[in-house]
């Protein structure tokens, strides 16, 4: 029965797909049109004399050869707090990319360094300033201490550039285990088994690690893995109830099949735009709906600026932008085009004059050039403006994607790079203004590359996966050059860590169903059902209107619980690209004694762990798979030991009834009696509660293992999960 539900499940799979395909715009002839503008620019030269497998790596040998000298403790301390106003920006015509800019002064003709004089220099007066006007910088925090002290006794010394010489180190590479489960994380999201693993070391042509590549980039698990990603970039926000009301509902399904189906990325960003299909029913219009608030389409063109062009506009919903050059009416004009017709401006979107009164006479930076009610048309506000017969809709589309414009291939290009080495080209990724690239030549190599192959992720991922520098042993600390020698050491996500457990084990996500309405009696407008989770991108918040405990999914919520103290936002209202990623007393504590640990570590009927401790030869083969299936390596010796001492011991007499008699049981969650149409019974909150202690029980132990043997694997199983390599990637 499971295996005929499996096929039916895979043959409907099939079957959208195939729907899909035929329904979608044939997008050729317009790629075909990007091809010719790219061959007709002046080709980048790779850069001379310099060794490397790949173009990426000439790139980054040539600044890794010809770096500069490090900058002086002051001088750096310049270049991270003023560069975003200072740099290309130049505010008040005042530059820090130059000695002699700098010491020049602005616009004022006040200098703003007086080599030797610190207490006469300008920029040490307004960093020491009270004054909120006056004060530099003008927002965040301020300097430490030992910041002002550094800086001060570099203008003692006469401010001088660039006067300190240090030796780039390039790490070795990795070895093959070690690089396998590197790209398995980057690529379809879990850890490489320990097949796989043999496979590559026992694979020894010359084209292995493209093969390899190639065909991990074309699982379908790779839609999985970059889908969360996605999620925080587009804000996508579904929820379980009220399916028109501040929640995306099923619009993550089109995210998923878009990178599933391999759409060339200008298609994926002109269908986006478009918003057609159902809202309810997993259609692009989906994205319309999510953050229904005064300007629903300002909330939107906030996020298409940030995802695809790297400009930050949150600040312009409500006012001109201080620290940007957005002003409120772009913003609006880029949401006006969107939506198809003139916008507004809400009263709600305004700063009260209360704010201004509050202030008093002192000169807000704050600036207001729209008034409430003020009707802004459709316009792209930057650069000039392709005009035709389209909608205005297709025109935003056509103004991010067509081959002129650079800055939408640079900033994907930016965007991808930054996955797999932990940092950009350009940082943050979401906001360019004022920050230079580390590499433009091979940046503009890229987004060129990108452009002319049709806006091919894949080919532009296995370009950055098959260079020399992604293959090197992790940095564990960026550096403010980044000179990419080789990728940053990278906490897993949550979704990495949760699906990778599951995946290890063997054992099912054993969720609920994601919805509130069991029978389906109620519509989707109303109720979402967004299925039962197989990857951990499907989780969603599990908040209601009604903080019932008659409502909770205590399955889902074990789960969700772990994947939030790792990051995940169980709610996306507002766009993101790297998520908050410190290290926490919670996580350690999750996976020690949370409900998931249990589950995950149980050896019962529905674990592959479960069948590999019956069928194991001798304790030492039994360690070394699990060390494969949860690290990717042999333990070493101390390891070896004390793992041998827990499996040891009984390890002959393990078995409590035959091998052959074995047989791994599937997973059946049981019946929900509890849903919305119920839940304010008096026997609801009962049920409900005995419900979640079961679950917090974890799944029935195996009756084919000896408790005593057993509970001492299932230590061991505990403490390699817990070990803390297992939660980054090499």
């Amino acid at each position: 029965m499971e295996a005929y539900r499996q096929g039916q499940a895979a043959s409907f799979v099939t079957l959208a797909d195939e729907r899909r395909q035929r329904l979608r715009v044939d997008w050729k002839q317009r790629q075909a049109e990007a091809r010719p503008y790219i061959d007709a620019l002046a080709p980048i030269a790779l850069p001379d004399g310099i060794m490397g497998a790949t173009a990426i790596d000439h790139f980054l040998a040539a600044k890794i050869n010809d770096r500069p000298q490090a900058l002086h403790p002051g001088q750096a301390i310049l270049r991270e707090h003023c560069t975003r106003c200072h740099g290309s920006k130049a505010k008040g015509d005042l530059r820090w990319n130059t000695r002699e800019a700098a010491i020049a002064g602005g616009e004022t003709g006040v200098a703003a360094i007086v080599p030797g004089s610190p207490h006469t220099s300008a920029i040490m007066r307004r960093i020491l300033s009270k004054d909120l006007d006056e004060r530099m910088p003008p927002k965040g925090k301020r300097l430490t201490g030992k910041e002002v002290d550094l800086l001060e006794a570099w203008i003692t010394k006469g401010a001088p550039w660039n006067t300190v010489t240090e030796k780039t180190h390039v790490p070795p590479p990795l070895d093959d285990a070690t690089f396998l489960r590197r790209l398995y994380l980057d690529t379809v999201g879990i850890f490489p088994t320990t097949e796989d693993i043999n496979k590559f070391k026992c694979d020894d042509s010359d084209d292995r690690t493209e093969r390899w590549v190639k065909k991990l980039i074309k699982d379908p698990r790779h839609a999985d893995h970059w889908t969360s990603y996605w999620q925080d970039v587009l804000a996508e926000n579904p929820r379980l109830v009220k399916g028109k009301l501040n929640n995306t509902g099923p619009f993550r399904w089109w995210i998923y099949e878009a990178l599933r189906d391999k759409l060339p990325f200008d298609q994926f960003v002109s269908e986006l735009i478009a918003l057609q299909g159902s809202p309810l029913d997993g259609g692009a219009a989906g994205f319309k709906i999510a953050t229904e608030n005064d300007a629903p389409a300002a909330a939107k063109a906030h996020v298409i600026a940030t995802a695809f062009l790297g400009t930050e506009m949150k600040c312009a919903r409500c006012h001109d932008a201080p620290y940007h050059q957005s002003t409120q009416k772009d913003l609006f004009g880029l949401a006006a085009m969107l939506e198809g017709k003139p916008l507004k401006v809400p009263q709600t979107s305004t700063v009260p004059l209360s704010f201004f009164k509050r202030i008093g006479d002192r000169e807000s930076k704050v600036k207001m050039t729209l008034e409430p009610g003020t009707p802004v048309e459709p316009a792209w506000p930057f650069g000039s403006s392709v005009n035709g017969q389209q909608s205005s809709q297709e025109r935003l589309a056509w103004e991010l994607t067509r081959p002129q414009n650079h800055r939408f291939a640079q900033v994907i290009v930016n965007r991808v790079w930054q996955r797999y080495f932990g940092q950009g080209f350009v940082e943050p990724a979401s906001d360019w203004e004022g920050n230079e690239p580390s590499h433009p030549q091979l940046l503009d190599y890229l987004a060129r590359d990108f452009i002319a192959h049709g806006y091919d992720l894949d080919r532009l991922s296995i370009l950055i996966l098959t260079s020399d520098a992604y293959r090197r042993e992790a940095e564990l600390e960026p550096t403010k050059e980044r000179l990419f020698e080789a990728p940053l050491k990278r906490r897993l996500s949550a979704e990495q860590l949760v699906d990778s457990l599951f995946a290890a084990t063997g054992v099912p996500i054993y969720s609920e169903e994601l919805t509130l309405d069991v029978p389906g009696t109620s519509s989707a407008a109303t109720f979402q059902n967004l299925g039962r989770p197989t990857r951990a991108w499907h989780f969603v918040s599990l908040a209601s209107d009604r903080d019932r405990p008659s409502l909770t999914l205590p399955r889902a919520d074990s789960i969700v619980s772990v994947m939030k103290a790792f990051g995940w936002r169980p709610d996306r209202s507002e766009p993101i690209t790297v998520r908050e990623m410190e290290t926490t007393v919670l996580q350690p504590g999750m996976l020690a004694n949370g409900v998931f640990a249990t589950w995950i570590t149980r050896l019962s009927p529905f674990s592959d762990l479960t069948k590999l401790a019956i069928e194991a030869d001798t304790p030492h083969a039994l360690a070394n798979e699990l060390y494969s299936r949860f690290l990717s390596r042999e333990p070493v010796e101390a390891e070896q030991t004390a793992i041998l001492a827990l499996l040891s011991e009984g390890f002959e007499s393990r078995l409590a009834r035959p091998a052959c008699d074995y047989q791994k049981a599937h997973y059946v969650p049981e019946v929900r009696e509890v849903t919305w149409s119920n839940h304010l019974s008096p026997e609801a909150n009962f049920y409900a509660a005995a419900t979640e202690r079961q679950v917090e029980l974890g799944p029935p132990a195996t009756a084919f293992l000896n408790p005593a043997w057993r509970t001492r694997m299932e230590d061991a199983i505990w403490a390699i999960i817990n070990a803390p390599e297992m939660q980054y990637t090499p």
